[in-house]
């Protein structure tokens, strides 16, 4: 793996043979820790965007532990 900073970007380089689901699950971790370090609402809006958040996070990854 190679991580590189680009001006405001990091540039990060992975060998193929990693899983791809683990990958996108990591991803749109990165993505909501962005989301939230820009985020300047009240702590009740926060509180709401995090059942959103499991919620969704549940019906990806229901099926893992019921079957």
């Amino acid at each position: 793996m190679v991580i590189q900073r680009q001006e405001n970007n990091l540039v990060i380089s992975i060998a193929t043979t990693i899983d791809m689901k683990l990958l996108e699950s990591f991803i749109q971790y990165l993505r909501i820790v962005e989301l939230l370090s820009q985020n300047r609402g009240t702590e009740e809006q926060a509180m709401q965007v995090a059942e959103e958040v499991k919620e969704n996070w549940w019906e990806l990854n229901k099926q893992q532990f019921l079957s």
